[in-house]
């Protein structure tokens, strides 16, 4: 797909699907507070609770399996360095950014779906009141792992650039 047979098409996904965010305020009654009763028993019953979900760093080993990709063409891809790679695949409470991973998302050729689930284990979403996560749906969506093009894309409508440029 030529860049210039790309733009229109991203032009009308971002139109599309972008939602202005809401001016949501928050207030605290105190029909939501528990009038002075101990809840850590209640937290602690509820946390027990909770299925262990995998980490950012257990389901980036499990799709670099699942895809025999070696820790060299992923971290090459990524532009990122050996040592920082290896961090992230052995401390398995890291934490990324969420530019690290849609990095991620791209450089294993995640499909919406995955892409979703790699960023819920690291805690984060694509929203569509956010055209930067608008575009990056739209590459996902498109199977356009090209992150040079997708940086341009991105440039041209002057938001943040996932790719560092030094």
């Amino acid at each position: 797909m030529k860049n210039a047979d790309l733009l229109p098409q991203l032009d009308e996904f971002v139109n599309e699907n972008y939602c202005e965010p809401e001016d949501i305020r928050y207030s605290l009654t105190s029909k939501y507070l528990f009038q002075g009763e101990d809840i850590s028993g209640n937290l602690d019953k509820f946390l027990d609770a909770a299925p262990a979900k995998e980490t950012f760093s257990e389901r980036i080993s499990r799709l670099m399996y699942e895809r025999s990709l070696s820790s060299v063409d992923v971290y090459n891809d990524l532009g990122m360095d050996r040592r920082h790679f290896s961090k992230i695949r052995t401390d398995k409470n890291y934490q990324p950014s969420k530019r690290t991973a849609i990095l991620f998302a791209f450089a294993l050729k995640l499909n919406l779906k995955e892409t979703k689930e790699l960023l819920d284990s690291a805690g984060f979403a694509l929203s569509h009141s956010n055209k930067q996560d608008l575009v990056v749906e739209f590459f996902i969506e498109n199977k356009i792992y090209d992150l040079m093009l997708l940086n341009e894309m991105l440039a041209e409508r002057d938001l943040p650039l996932l790719l560092k440029c030094d």
